[in-house]
């Protein structure tokens, strides 16, 4: 073919399409000024022309926006059924198109046709029109619940209309909540948000994710903004359980930047936002942070839980200011005297001051000489908290039936005996167990718990045992060492403090390693200081367990993490004379001398440690 041919048909190719374009833009307008007729027919009033124009109109459409335009007129008309036949006509030509679908299918749960309304939803799924999936996913679980018939089978596929059965058993609320809280649900609710942009419906699918353990899902939900101060706090919280702290900080700060923040509204969740900042600050190590936030509710909001004046006597505590410590610890009392662990601060307080009164030698040298140390200036200056006040208050909330009060109360009462050098007898931890049954051994697990303890302290092994025993007979119906998912944190460690008391050492391995791997990683503030206990023991008798059958390296990890978790001065000497005895028998004497030193610096009365000190020097 010469050049010049070549020419030629690319030039009439170039025409045809340009000829092709001309022609469709030349319909599409003439279509649009044609529904501009029918628009000025309607306005007025000539209802008939405007109907004769649309159905000449429905031969020339295509396109789906045609189909819409013609859709869109006949439902302002009040005529449906014809709109409908447009649809199904339009679809028929576009199959899954999303905007004829999401028309159609909104069309048809609004006429509440919800099978069918399922069916042509489908291809919304994932889509911007997901939100219509998703509601009609949530009618048919509905109507499942109604009818009494299996609801993920009902709601997620197609199927035939039943008529109501009226045998069903009715659900309960929890029930039904039970079902919508099923993961089966979290891609229903992920679309209903991606299609509607309300919040609810996201914080709905990460709630789930939460629920199950699946942090990571949960915070992958996190729509990168914050609009509202109920979002900042939702999702503030999902980082802070998920362990992000810093992300959680992040995220609760974004909600100060909201103009709504400055308002004197909704003031109950600013001050959980605050809350849970100033607890981000603290574990990230930030106290003097979180302490400055503790003010700002202090200062500026009236409506505060009554943790955030414990935080802050403890903060006041830590960093030797008694008088402010005394004086957050007696607006609890008053202000919130049901609080427990406020008159539990404040009895301990009250003993401090007791124990103060019975100073070492060098102190007493001092304040004969007529002089006092700083410590002695801050603590004359603050009100002496009596102690039998303390239990005042703790005996007005015994009188409504408080267990937990009564429990409290005579564990402040035995150490004030250890202070007075007075013995507790036994008779009296029985004695407050049989003015606490319900029936045949059964008490409130509080008291319970604070018997079985006791009695161990007291030495009274066999009959701590015995009593425990029977609680945990009438309470479980399988071996311990079988489900320790299902025991209290408590209660795994007594079993296995028992179990290893008979001679079961396996099973009291295997339950102190279930508490070491459930519980080892978690931050010490997240914990009570009576769980803290129960870990640090976990690791401590592992410890003793693993060295009994000389499994050292073990044995020594399992100490080395209890120090690290101990705060307490003499516990943590206890533990690195334990250090330095293993260390000592694999022949390092460098690093036994060094737990031994520390150990000393700890609690100099500790004359295990300094007895073993001496040895390893005499070796050197």
């Amino acid at each position: 073919m010469s050049k010049k041919s070549i020419c030629i048909a690319a030039l009439c190719c170039l025409a045809a399409v340009l000829v092709c374009s001309c022609s469709s833009h030349s319909e599409g307008s003439s279509f649009t000024s044609a529904l501009d007729s029918v628009d000025a027919a309607v306005s007025q009033n000539s209802v008939e022309d405007a109907l004769k124009s649309l159905k000449k109109l429905e031969k020339k459409a295509y396109a789906s926006y045609e189909f819409l335009g013609i859709a869109k007129r006949y439902f302002f008309l009040g005529e449906p059924n014809l709109a409908e036949r447009v649809l199904k006509k339009s679809l028929k030509k576009n199959p899954k198109n999303p905007e004829l679908s999401a028309v159609y299918a909104n069309f048809l749960l609004r006429k509440n046709r919800l099978e069918e309304a399922f069916q042509i939803s489908l291809c919304l799924k994932n889509s911007r029109y997901s939100s219509i999936y998703a509601e009609c996913v949530l009618k048919k679980a509905l109507v499942a619940i109604e009818n009494g018939e299996p609801v993920l089978e009902s709601a997620f596929n197609s199927v035939s209309q039943k008529k109501k059965n009226k045998s069903a058993e009715i659900k309960t609320s929890e029930e039904i909540k039970e079902i919508f809280c099923s993961p089966d649900f979290i891609s229903v609710y992920k679309n209903a948000f991606d299609g509607s942009d309300e919040t609810l419906w996201i914080f709905n699918a990460a709630s789930i994710f939460m629920r199950g353990g699946e942090f990571k899902n949960a915070v992958a939900l996190y729509p990168k903004k914050i609009s509202s101060n109920k979002e900042s706090l939702f999702w503030g919280c999902v980082f802070f359980d998920s362990g992000l702290y810093a992300e959680s900080i992040a995220v609760l700060e974004a909600s100060s930047r909201l103009a709504s923040f400055a308002e004197k509204t909704d003031l109950p969740t600013k001050t959980e936002i605050l809350s849970l900042e100033s607890d981000g600050f603290y574990i990230e190590g930030e106290e003097n942070s979180s302490e400055e936030i503790r003010q700002n509710l202090i200062q500026n909001f009236s409506k505060i839980p009554p943790q955030i004046y414990m935080n802050s006597a403890m903060f006041a505590k830590r960093n030797g200011n008694f008088e402010t410590e005394q004086k957050l610890l007696e607006f609890l009392s008053a202000n919130f005297p049901d609080y427990l662990p406020g008159l539990a601060a404040l009895g301990e307080f009250s003993l401090e001051q007791i124990k103060n009164q019975h100073e070492d030698f060098l102190s007493q040298k001092i304040r004969n000489a007529g002089l006092k140390t700083l410590s002695m200036e801050k603590k004359a200056k603050v009100p002496v908290v009596p102690f039998d006040s303390v239990l005042e208050k703790l005996d007005s909330i015994i009188a409504s039936q408080s267990s937990e009060a009564l429990v409290l109360k005579d564990a402040l009462v035995a150490q004030k005996n250890k202070l007075d050098k007075t013995e507790k007898p036994v008779s009296d931890i029985w004695l407050m167990l049989e003015k606490n049954v319900s029936a045949e051994n059964i008490y409130p697990e509080s008291v319970l718990k604070h018997c079985v303890f006791s009695l161990l302290n007291e030495n009274s092994e066999s009959d701590a045992e015995t009593l425990f025993d029977s609680y945990y007979k009438s309470k479980y119906d399988f071996l311990p060492e079988d489900s320790p998912e299902n025991l209290e944190l408590w209660e795994c460690e007594l079993c296995a403090w028992f179990a290893c008391k008979k001679g079961n050492f396996k099973s009291g391995i295997s339950l102190y390693n279930f508490i070491a791997e459930n519980y080892g990683n978690r931050i010490v503030a997240l914990n009570s200081s009576s769980k803290n206990s129960s870990i640090i023991n976990a690791f401590v008798n592992l410890g003793v367990l693993y060295a009994s059958v000389d499994r050292l390296p073990e044995a020594l990890d399992s100490l080395n993490t209890a120090s690290a978790k101990s705060s307490e001065g003499k516990e943590k000497s206890e533990i690195l004379f334990r250090i330095a005895q293993l260390e000592w028998k694999q022949g390092n004497l460098y690093g036994a001398s060094r737990a031994l030193k520390y150990a000393l610096s700890l609690d100099s009365e500790n004359n295990k440690a300094r007895l073993l000190q001496k040895k390893i020097q005499a070796e050197k």
